[in-house]
């Protein structure tokens, strides 16, 4: 039989069909969370096998109607799904770059879980929900996100799509599309499209592996679809402004990231070793008060040194990033397998084509001193510190051919760094992995802001010697490693 013919070998069922066989699957454990017994995923694999050789599995190939959700095929690998049957295919242009799913057109409404699986914690919020395993984003495990948008304007392009079937959950009408992005690997992502009719609300839901430190868990599909069982809308009496604002202007510097000051012009070059001085708000107080920082050294070092184990942030209950990166005798694991992205693809007509590189690692500590003119409390709503990455154009970045630079940790010397007293110095330590394609391009950043009245700030320190071609990537006297 031809490839073109075997999508029509099979009959098309009915809805209703359709609906019954995937409600058998969803409801085998009656919404128990306990484990399945042998009997229950032998039943499980029938059904599911029945529904293979009787439906034939929905592709992205023919545009659908599932009851006002239309979906149109683009290209090979896209798919756009819309309220609106005259909806125009693609993204619109600068979609790409800010894509819909950050920016939802609605948070009326409370994305509700009425279902979390075992180890996971949730997060509801207007318009926006999450899960992450123990509730952290550093976890090697799947998580789930979840936006709200108005129904009458819903229309967004799907990349990288290479399955999709149509359901109801409770009711509601859902498309579930499989994506894959590399042709390389066999790394799924899950996105669950919604109708809620009543509230004339879409919720996007989003399962996706987390790649973190060379390790790849793929989405649970029967957790997932137990989620999408449990989901429901709250509507929300505060009213949450739609409209995205740049942060560097109002906002706690915690909420400002490098590249936002940066590309506003928002910054200038520091010397290590050097004292500044800026004019910082207190978050509750509008008065300004003085705030003198300095990078004191930014040294090399080959094991976890002075820093404690509790000093590395956490990826996960009972597990900090320090086992990602050091070994038992508290050594830098000084390599680690990367994937590179060889051709990113469009999402549309083509896949992403990947290679697995061995990447360098190198471990700094960076020390930094901070002195208060006036009382100051919460010290990190005035102060943070960042990893940067920036060429000698100016540009900033944190990833290059697999390589990365991410800060893990800090230490305070046992001081209270959650507030400062008139005259007090507080010194810490910073640690950073960087891998070795970014060294030539490694500095630190000092931001300073508050969330009342001051624009944050940032201070940039190359810890790589910029000028003579001979000189070029070498690092700074101040950051030799011992």
């Amino acid at each position: 039989m031809k490839k073109e013919d075997m999508k029509n070998a099979y009959g098309t069922p009915s809805d209703g069909f359709h609906h019954s066989v995937m409600n058998a699957l969803y409801h085998l454990d009656d919404k128990q969370t306990e484990k399945y017994t042998s009997r229950k995923k032998t039943l499980r694999v029938a059904l599911v096998c029945a529904l293979v050789a009787v439906v034939a599995t929905t592709t992205v190939a023919a545009s659908t109607n599932f009851f006002g959700l239309f979906s149109k095929p683009v290209g090979q690998y896209g798919v756009t799904i819309s309220t609106n049957s005259n909806a125009s295919e693609g993204l619109d242009e600068d979609e790409d770059e800010d894509p819909d799913y950050y920016k939802p057109e609605t948070r009326d409404y409370i994305i509700r879980m009425g279902y979390v699986p075992e180890g996971y914690v949730s997060h509801e919020s207007n318009g926006y929900s999450n899960a992450f395993l123990n509730g952290n984003h550093y976890s090697d495990s799947w998580y789930f996100t979840a936006f709200t948008y108005d129904a009458d304007t819903y229309n967004i392009t799907e990349h990288s799509v290479i399955n999709s079937d149509e359901t109801e959950f409770n009711g509601h009408h859902a498309i579930i599309m499989t994506k894959k992005f590399s042709e390389n690997n066999d790394h799924i992502t899950y996105v669950v499209t919604e109708r809620f009719d009543e509230e004339n609300t879409i919720v996007r839901c989003e399962f996706e592996g987390n790649g973190n430190n060379g390790r790849y868990s793929e989405p649970d599909k029967d957790e997932m679809l137990r989620i999408m069982e449990g989901i429901t809308l709250e509507k929300s009496e505060y009213q949450a402004q739609n409209q995205y604002q740049s942060s560097y202007e109002n906002g706690p510097v915690t909420d400002v990231y490098p590249n936002e000051l940066i590309r506003a012009g928002k910054y200038s070059f520091g010397e290590i070793g050097t004292a500044y001085t800026e004019k910082a708000a207190n978050y509750y107080d509008e008065a300004e008060t003085a705030l003198t920082y300095k990078v004191v050294s930014v040294t090399e070092q080959k094991d976890a040194g002075d820093f404690k184990k509790t000093d590395f942030f956490s990826a996960g209950e009972g597990i900090t990033l320090y086992d990602n990166y050091f070994d038992e005798d508290g050594n830098l694991k000084t390599e680690v397998t990367a994937t590179v992205v060889d051709d990113f693809g469009d999402g549309i007509n083509s896949l992403a084509k990947t290679h697995e590189v061995t990447v360098k690692r190198h471990f700094y500590n960076v020390q930094v001193e901070v002195t208060a003119d006036q009382d100051i409390d919460q010290l990190f709503n005035v102060f943070a510190l960042s990893d940067i990455a920036m060429n000698d154009k100016n540009e900033d970045y944190l990833f290059k051919d697999g390589n990365s630079i991410y800060l893990i940790g800090y230490a305070d010397n046992g001081e209270d760094s959650s507030e400062l007293k008139k005259g007090q110095t507080l010194i810490m330590n910073f640690a950073i992995i960087v891998d070795e394609e970014l060294l030539p391009d490694f500095c630190v950043g000092v931001r300073i802001g508050n969330g009342l009245t001051e624009e944050n700030v940032l201070k940039v320190f190359r810890v790589t010697k910029r000028g003579d071609n001979d000189d070029k990537g070498k690092i700074h006297r101040s950051g030799a490693g011992k």
